[in-house]
């Protein structure tokens, strides 16, 4: 370790017990109808410092993250329910798991050939009923809901009754110079450094124009809900110059949650220790984006010949994690600057989590821990500062931030066609350190039965995540099973106990699926001999 990542380590653990000195929000006056942030950070997992999942992500690095989560509810074990970008949020932003939306896949015509364009509100729309000033800026539902020349008709005329403004900044200033990229992920999609200043990048102009528009403007005295997307940490990087200088390349080590003999350079899917008890849909789940490990002649990130793309990924990885904590910064400001910080909720997550490595998969697209955990704060009126350790799903955000900011839950004929799936956890924002349990679970609809995309609902393979175990049940009926809490905590997912556990880790895989209240259209039939394909 080097001397600047022991002072960062050191001042990180300084402003984390600065922020948790602050006195909790729960047993202030709360307003009538308090202002709602809401924010949405693209592809960012659990390296976020609160969350602990990379040792050079400190808090002093990220210190607007760390003070939010210091500030409010830091759910530590929060999940998607589907590692993808347009899915989750429309599960998110509905309060409906993706077998009720028949969003579950890359793969259909969304948003049109979904099950919710019917008049079912979503939770902007629901807002703005309550009588909310609603806004939307940035990536929100998904990137394609905006006009090209951005002035919003295509969400208003998608969204009917959701939005009174919505902007994302498509064309113009807000566009920073192309980057092309030369990587694994694809054309457009690598890293290297910043051609931009920060201030002329998209994230940046959005919040500022955020701040100027909604945040400072009184829209007629009526309180205002603000969705806010930032697109960083998502592909491709090019973080401005002083975020890349906080991770200096000789201080990266490879992810925690790589195995240590895969945390090297030419490791291969058939040298993998860590998928060694995998069954081969796992692998096929791991090999999505195989290109990360080299195709048509040119080396991936984890094979290159000067093995140096795997840890420069990382490297830009976590820059874009702290520019990202840079724009919330603006926000946090600009509502102390307004003196409306007292008076608002804010919410902060992803859509789901990222794998750099880990299982040698990348991206997201897997039901592992670090494709589908994802951090989630919600702080502000009426919110008790703790960690809550308890699982905890997306699905469950629309009731819970309607019943902490308007005191109910609409019922289902304000709604629409389907009832909300998810459940209000006002409760637990009051008591965040209450002991519970509960599973949770994530879809992820590729068809790897037959090695190709399939869409339907009997054909899903979904992972179920409680306070003690970890169960991944594939399309092809065979699975997983991971320890999870206690002595036994297999953190990382390095140790798949079906091979070896034979009737009784199935008959545990059955019983963790049903404390997840799945619906019975996810069908799965465990296969004999049940998880990897070499029990040797």
């Amino acid at each position: 370790m080097t001397d600047l990542t022991r002072r960062a380590l050191n001042a990180g653990a300084a402003a984390t017990a600065l922020a948790l000195a602050m006195p909790s929000l729960a047993s202030a006056q709360i307003p009538a109808k308090p202002n709602i942030l809401f924010i949405v950070v693209d592809d960012l997992n659990d390296w976020a410092s609160p969350w602990g999942g990379y040792p050079l992500v400190t808090d002093a690095r990220t210190p607007n993250i760390a003070w939010l989560a210091a500030r409010g509810c830091r759910f530590d074990r929060a999940y998607t329910t589907t590692p993808y970008c347009a899915t989750s949020r429309t599960s998110f932003l509905y309060g409906l798991y993706p077998t009720t939306t028949g969003v579950y896949t890359k793969g259909e015509d969304w948003p049109k050939g979904s099950q919710i364009q019917s008049g079912q509100k979503s939770l902007p729309w629901l807002l703005r009923d309550a009588g909310y000033y609603t806004a939307g800026i940035g990536k929100i539902f998904h990137t394609g809901w905006r006009n090209d020349d951005g002035d919003g008709k295509r969400a208003a005329s998608q969204y009917p009754g959701a939005w009174d403004f919505f902007e994302n900044c498509g064309r113009g200033a807000c566009v920073a110079p192309k980057e092309p990229g030369e990587g694994a992920f694809g054309p457009g999609e690598g890293y290297g450094p910043a051609k931009t200043a920060k201030e002329l990048r998209p994230d940046t102009i959005r919040v500022n124009y955020a701040i100027a528009n909604v945040i400072n403007e009184p829209h007629g005295g009526k309180p205002w809900a603000l969705f806010m997307g930032l697109q960083k940490p998502h592909l491709n990087w090019y973080p401005p110059a002083e975020f890349l200088a906080q991770f200096p390349i000789e201080d990266i080590v490879y992810p925690l949650g790589v195995m240590s003999e895969d945390a090297r350079c030419g490791v291969t899917y058939e040298t993998s220790k860590d998928l060694r008890d995998e069954p081969k849909a796992g692998w096929k789940m791991s090999q999505q984006f195989k290109d990360s490990l080299g195709s048509k002649g040119k080396p991936g990130f984890m094979n290159d010949p000067a093995c140096k793309a795997w840890k420069e990924a990382i490297q830009h990885y976590c820059a874009e994690i702290a520019y990202a904590d840079y724009n919330i910064g603006l926000l946090r400001q600009a509502l102390e600057a307004s003196g409306q910080l007292d008076d608002t909720i804010i919410v902060m997550l992803s859509d789901h989590g990222w794998q750099l490595g880990e299982k040698l998969a990348w991206r997201k697209f897997t039901l592992w821990e670090r494709a589908t955990r994802l951090p989630l704060v919600i702080a502000g009126p009426g919110v008790t500062a703790g960690v809550c350790r308890t699982p905890v799903s997306v699905v469950d955000l629309v009731p819970t931030l309607m019943d902490l900011a308007t005191g109910s839950v609409p019922a289902r004929a304000k709604i629409g066609r389907f009832a909300l799936d998810g459940v209000s956890r006002k409760d637990w924002l009051a008591s965040p350190e209450t002991p519970r349990q509960n599973a949770v679970w994530s879809c992820w609809g590729l068809g790897l039965d037959e090695g190709g995309p399939l869409t339907g609902r009997d054909f899903l393979n979904f992972s179920v995540r409680s306070n003690t175990a970890r169960g991944i049940y594939y399309a092809d009926g065979s699975s997983a099973l991971y320890r999870k809490g206690g002595p036994d905590d297999d953190e990382f997912e390095f140790h798949n106990l079906v091979p070896r556990g034979g009737k009784a880790a199935l008959a545990e895989l059955a019983a963790l699926r049903a404390s997840a209240r799945i619906p019975a259209s996810a069908r799965w039939a465990p296969r004999a001999g049940g998880g990897s394909d070499d029990e040797d």
